[in-house]
């Protein structure tokens, strides 16, 4: 039952995880991503900032769009932005990952299953159900951050849209697919002998043994 609820919350923190790195990655630079083409209308950078800048949302805007979750935002006037993925950049990688970005939760979520391993006292653990446990957790992360990163921010409405574009499988195949495809790839990569006698030599050395 530990071991379970374990795996469950590494893929909730691998999507933190993801927040965190797009965060460092983001946030110096906020404007280049708040940009996407909007026709003449306003763009989501123009949102942005009526709104006061809240950079903690906008990050968080910009962490579920690794995951192919668009956003649509409004202004006072009530304009529109509809549905923009943030860091598409007008291409994807196989039909689903956005850019770069989108590599994110990928690694995240590698880190997450290696680490559900490297902190378990169980000696061994099937790489496979490291990365089906972790489903759940990082699923409900994504449909948390749905509602947190919304809501209207002074003159700002931010909503998420997970049933009426791309479809729906746009952004649950990758909240899907990354914990179980990556996060049963980390455990495995940890498990493997050549990386274990590094972890035991790093064990020997911290305990001074």
């Amino acid at each position: 039952m530990y071991a379970a609820l374990q795996r469950v919350l590494a893929g909730a923190c691998a999507f933190v995880l993801t927040y965190l790195v797009v965060a460092f990655v983001a946030a110096s630079r906020i404007a280049r991503y708040l940009t996407p083409d909007s026709g003449n209308g306003p763009t989501v950078l123009d949102a942005y900032r009526a709104a006061g800048e809240p950079l903690w949302q906008a990050i968080g805007w910009l962490a579920l769009n690794t995951l192919g979750v668009p956003i649509g935002v409004s202004v006072e006037s009530g304009y529109v932005i509809r549905h923009a993925n943030l860091v598409y950049d007008g291409s994807l990688w196989f039909g689903v990952v956005p850019g770069v970005f989108g590599l994110v939760p990928m690694v995240t979520c590698i880190l997450a299953g290696a680490g559900v391993v490297v902190l378990s006292p169980t000696p061994s653990h099937v790489p496979l159900a490291v990365g089906t446990y972790m489903i759940p957790g990082h699923l409900s992360a994504v449909l948390v951050a749905t509602i947190l990163f919304s809501g209207a921010v002074g003159p700002v409405e931010a909503s998420f849209t997970l049933t009426t574009l791309y479809p729906p499988t746009k952004w649950l195949i990758p909240t899907v697919v990354s914990p179980l495809l990556f996060g049963s790839a980390g455990a495995f990569v940890v498990q493997s002998p050549f990386v274990q006698s590094i972890l035991n030599r790093l064990r020997t050395v911290s305990t001074g043994r």
